[in-house]
């Protein structure tokens, strides 16, 4: 089916258009940025997606994963915007040689039941990873326990 429009003199045969790839943007992602200003700000997917925004907030030694657990004892309590003041996290971060502003992309972990967050600038291998969470998750356990 040609489908011809007027462009100036020039007839344009519309079949010979295809529709242009559209880049996947961060903005699409969920993610949690922190700001030189001292703010945690998590982005509307997340505030969309979270049931909860009282949360169990965890990082690893390094800083470089970020753990948010909506079933666990809130240590977090971010308003309705989603942004919270926090300079002691962020003084952390940077003694931990983590450049800001920085900002987390998180994905959901069926197995561990929460959402896992990695720096997006860094690149961390699958293993390193899994055994993070594993001492992660396996230290609030026992701190449960006792």
């Amino acid at each position: 089916m040609n489908q011809l429009i007027r462009y100036y003199d020039k007839d344009i045969d519309l079949s010979d258009f295809s529709l242009a790839i559209n880049p996947k943007t961060n903005r699409s992602k969920l993610a949690l940025s922190v700001s030189e200003s001292g703010f945690l700000s998590l982005n509307e997917p997340v505030l969309i997606t979270l049931k909860t925004r009282a949360l169990e907030v965890r990082v690893n030694s390094d800083y470089t994963i970020v753990l948010l657990n909506e079933k666990g004892t809130p240590n977090f309590s971010f308003p309705k915007s989603g942004r919270l003041r926090n300079q002691a996290f962020v003084k952390e971060m940077k003694a931990h040689g983590i450049q800001i502003p920085a900002r987390y992309e998180f994905y959901y972990s069926k197995q561990y039941d929460l959402w896992i967050g990695t720096l997006a600038d860094n690149v961390i291998k699958t293993n390193s990873l899994q055994k993070s969470v594993k001492k992660i998750t396996s230290g609030a356990a026992s701190k449960k326990a006792q």
